[in-house]
């Protein structure tokens, strides 16, 4: 339903909620405007009575082991984890991964469905089923409205 101008509120970012603005609010139907005290420098929205959080819903994911050692028998070989390989874990059931080249080209697209339980594994192949080459890598992982990148290494 539309938002209701005597509903609208401005609310202020503090540290990950919205809060409401204190001091008078005035809204003019008239010319269009609100107006309300701003007692810092801050990020400013106008909402209805409820306004949506922000949601760290990837705050806590992880890519591991980096640097990632295949075939090494080492600390840094692959993760049991989600079927082994470089692990991504705490997921949101379901996101999107891309694995990106530190030039920017996409190498592989990992999809995560609600029964990878938040893990999934990449074998380190390309979308055409080649080892993908030593060197650094970007996972940009994206779910639930929010996005993270990663950092990731390979030895070989």
């Amino acid at each position: 339903p539309p938002l209701k101008v005597d509903d609208v509120q401005p609310y202020t970012l503090v540290g990950r909620a919205w809060v409401p603005v204190s001091g008078e609010v005035t809204v003019d139907k008239v010319l269009h405007t609100v107006t309300f005290p701003v007692t810092h420098l801050s990020v400013y929205t106008l909402n209805g009575p409820k306004p949506q959080a922000i949601q760290p819903c990837l705050d806590t994911t992880r890519a591991y082991p980096v640097p990632w050692k295949p075939g090494s028998g080492g600390r840094f070989d692959s993760a049991n984890a989600c079927g082994g390989g470089l692990v991504f874990d705490n997921l949101t059931s379901e996101a999107a991964i891309g694995i990106y080249s530190i030039q920017g080209d996409l190498v592989r697209e990992l999809q995560v469905v609600g029964g990878d339980n938040g893990c999934k594994a990449w074998d380190g192949r390309n979308a055409a089923g080649r080892d993908v080459a030593s060197g650094i890598y970007l996972a940009v992982i994206k779910g639930g409205g929010c996005k993270a990148v990663k950092k990731l290494a390979i030895e070989r």
